[in-house]
């Protein structure tokens, strides 16, 4: 009698493995679909970046901000010239009215 509740016991935790590995396998099946689908997306994700970063038919992107950045630059000092050049010419031309109408006073 005793060997045939022992035995019972044996069976019912062999059942209960049995069932725990059945939801462990799904468990692992519906978290493998999961993987899947997010790795289809990133894969989308990353082929969109590439486009940017690499050029999809343009200059990659790095080239293409340095080059902004180098006409950028072009830019900013054609506009310092400039305003050197207009701060220049406002002293020469206020020298010459102030000297123009200093000596139109005396």
């Amino acid at each position: 009698m005793a060997k045939k509740m022992n035995r019972n016991h044996i069976d019912e935790d062999r059942d209960r493995l049995f069932e725990t590995l059945d939801e462990i396998k799904r468990e692992i099946a519906v978290l493998q679909t999961e993987v899947k689908r997010e790795i289809a997306v990133l894969q989308t994700e990353v082929a969109t970046i590439k486009k940017v970063v690499v050029g999809n038919g343009q200059p990659p992107l790095e080239k293409r901000l340095s080059s902004l950045e180098s006409e950028l630059k072009q830019i900013q000092s054609q506009s310092a010239k400039s305003w050197q050049f207009i701060v220049a010419i406002s002293a020469a031309v206020g020298s010459v009215l102030l000297t123009f109408i200093l000596n139109v006073l005396r």
